[in-house]
């Protein structure tokens, strides 16, 4: 058998920063910058979701004045050029946050794996993802992968996580509520504006829920990897 005499010995040779476990090598990765760039975007949602119910406010009251001839065609115009304006922009940071979120998550299952690498995860890192893009399955599948995720990074599952999967599920409702109310009259305008103001505020509502936790598994997640590496004292 060859041997290198230059060749470090065995126990000062560098240890894998993955480890080994059900699924293959699973390292850590500390997540703070995606969270806090997360949460800041989540914030950003809340804020731009109290802009959307200002605006849809001022649109209340202008339909409410226009069933009165009180109307001209410039003031709705500039009203129509707002609304648009917050829609797109609402839209391309729902799509952005989206991204980030999912990343935070597949990061997060695979943290887990890291942090007990013996326990059995029915979850994979893109399954954790993917189902909130399976019709049906995407009403509780999810929610049962982050709740996962966060058995095995600490045993107790807190509340926040059934708070956050409740508002975000009522925000999609209201979403669709919203989409689907009224038609091109008033009285139609009125109800589809109304239904978007009760869009726009469970939307902030989800959004609180979503920081919080972000924030929690985050937090517990950091809090085993620290404890597992600690030096025992001598």
């Amino acid at each position: 058998m060859n041997h290198n005499p230059y060749q470090a010995p065995v126990e000062d040779q560098p240890v894998p920063s993955g480890v080994a476990g059900i699924g293959g090598i699973h390292s850590y990765v500390d997540q703070s910058s995606r969270a806090g760039v997360l949460g800041i975007l989540l914030i950003v949602a809340m804020v731009a979701g109290v802009i959307a119910f200002i605006s849809n406010y001022l649109q209340l009251d202008l339909l409410g004045r226009a069933r009165s001839g009180l109307v001209g065609f410039e003031e709705a115009d500039a009203n129509d050029a707002r609304q648009g304006l917050i829609a797109i922009v609402e839209i391309v940071l729902y799509i952005i946050t989206v991204v980030v979120f999912g990343m935070f998550l597949h990061r997060a299952n695979n943290n887990a794996r890291a942090l007990a690498p013996h326990q059995y995860m029915e979850f994979t890192p893109g399954w954790m993802v993917g189902w909130f893009f399976v019709p049906f399955a995407n009403l509780w599948k999810p929610y049962q992968a982050v709740k996962e995720t966060w058995a095995v990074s600490q045993s107790v599952v807190p509340g926040v996580v059934g708070l956050w999967w409740a508002t975000w599920i009522a925000s999609n409702i209201a979403g669709q509520i919203a989409l689907r109310a009224g038609d091109d009259t008033i009285p139609g305008l009125l109800s589809a504006t109304k239904a978007a103001m009760f869009s726009d505020v469970v939307g902030i509502v989800s959004a609180v829920g979503a920081l919080l936790m972000v924030r929690g598994l985050h937090a517990v997640q950091q809090q085993h990897h620290q404890l597992g590496h600690e030096v025992p004292p001598a």
